[in-house]
């Protein structure tokens, strides 16, 4: 036993083969070698081309309180403006309006979407995101949840990318903007509309495929029974809903203007005189009426439309409509009397609209707007003529007006039968005041009205 102990010891391990094993060891390496080179190069190409950084959003408050409830989940509220990030709950209560501005800090401050909560609306800013590097083709990406109220879009041109804009509401309705364009949502818990001015839109029900909304077409989505209907958007009566060296011509030396431009000119007391023209603020196109240089008379700074008629009638016939508002976009950056003056005449904005009625002599709506006043002043807030206040909104903010329909039943004595003419115009002293949209709406009274 001894010797079979000792000749078991003595016994050799079997030969190993260096040569498979080499081979084994640099076939595993270059395995985990292309690997991580896959990985390396995927996320390398993620992060260089596919990955993405918020955008600036700030929310300026041009009436009332806007409320908002934040990563923190405590809820906050502003009366001028803010700024927000991914996961912001934006709320308004019936009388105020904001408008949230999305640039692009990373391309000179580009404006990349403007969109205008109206009263009584709310949504959840899920994310506003561009690519990291520049040299990305992704696109723009702007994602809004829990939508329900009305919503003003506006995509301006020339972003240099695409860009995709996405309303979604709790029931899984989405609304889409794919294109430079304006437009318009409402929401609510039956439905969601969406009113293409200008651009691209699609509309889908939860899972659904989306449907496209033509331009100047509104859609309307039913959620009960996926019932869908369209109607084409009301028509400015004025041309163009905004301004350009097409629709602007000075009148200051008696020139007549063309049907749908608008004639400007300036009225003053004693010098100095007021002054318009085309500019760019925001990123909008506007119209800016101006007086400054201590001015401390009455004076007018007037862009006006007039309707000669036609086959012997007076005016712009509208007797066939059901629908008529006015819808003006506008910034007031100062002026010098309170209010809107001794007589509530005078106000940075005002809007006129001359007609005869139904039944009667001819007439005039007005309605103005003012951001300061001095309440020891005891100015009025209403002309002689006006049928309403005159309203205020916060100095150097955007505001949307819409009057609603102004035929409140089409056998209104008092209803418009024609137009004879529309203008809008700075009045005081100093004023300074930029509007970028303008319109007279008319149609057949919509479902649910819109422009």
């Amino acid at each position: 036993m001894a010797e079979a102990a000792a000749a078991s010891g003595n016994a050799k391990l079997p030969a190993v083969d260096t040569g498979k094993l080499a081979w084994g060891i640099l076939i595993i390496s270059f395995i985990a070698f292309c690997v991580l080179c896959i990985f390396t190069v995927v996320g390398l190409n993620n992060f260089l081309f596919q990955s993405t950084v918020p955008m600036q959003t700030i929310v300026r408050v041009a009436r009332g309180t806007v409320t908002w409830t934040d990563a923190t989940l405590i809820p906050q509220a502003a009366q001028r403006s803010v700024e927000l990030y991914n996961s912001a709950v934006i709320s308004t209560d019936v009388q105020s309006q904001a408008t949230m501005f999305v640039y692009d800090q990373y391309y000179q401050d580009r404006l990349v979407a403007a969109i205008t909560i109206k009263g009584d609306s709310t949504l959840d800013l899920d994310q506003v995101m561009r690519p990291r590097f520049e040299w990305s083709s992704q696109q723009y990406l702007l994602v809004f949840q829990q939508v329900q109220g009305e919503f003003d879009i506006t995509i301006p041109e020339n972003l240099g990318r695409d860009v995709w804009v996405s309303f979604e509401t709790p029931q899984g309705a989405r609304a889409r903007m794919i294109q430079s364009g304006r437009y318009t949502i409402r929401a609510s818990g039956s439905q969601i509309q969406v009113s293409n001015r200008s651009g691209e839109a699609l509309i889908a029900l939860a899972d659904e495929a989306h449907q496209p909304v033509p331009q100047g077409q509104r859609m309307t989505m039913f959620f009960a029974d996926n019932l869908t209907t369209m109607q084409p958007t009301l028509a400015n009566l004025l041309g163009a809903d905004t301004f350009s060296a097409n629709n602007i011509l000075d009148v200051n030396d008696g020139t007549r203007p063309r049907e749908l431009v608008w004639g400007c000119n300036n009225v003053q007391n004693d010098f100095p005189a007021g002054f318009f023209g085309l500019t760019q603020l925001d990123g909008f196109t506007a119209l800016r009426l101006g007086r400054g240089g201590g001015a401390s008379s009455h004076g007018e700074t007037i862009c006006s439309q007039y309707f000669p008629g036609a086959s012997g009638q007076q005016g712009l016939d509208v007797s066939e409509y059901t629908y008529l508002s006015v819808r003006v976009t506008f910034k007031i950056m100062g002026h010098s009397l309170s209010t809107c003056g001794t007589e509530a005449s005078e106000c940075p904005l005002m809007l006129r609209m001359d007609y005869i009625p139904a039944e009667g002599a001819p007439t005039e709506w007005i309605h103005g707007f003012f951001s300061f006043t001095n309440p020891d002043s005891g100015y009025p807030l209403r002309c002689p003529s006006c049928t309403i206040d005159h309203e205020i909104v916060n100095q150097n903010a955007w505001f949307t007006f819409d009057s609603g329909n102004l035929i409140s039943s089409p056998a209104d004595p008092r209803r418009p039968r024609s137009i004879l003419n529309f203008r809008f115009y700075a009045s005081g002293h100093e004023y300074d005041v930029y509007v970028s949209e303008i319109a007279l709406l008319a149609g057949q009274s919509p479902s649910a009205a819109a422009g």
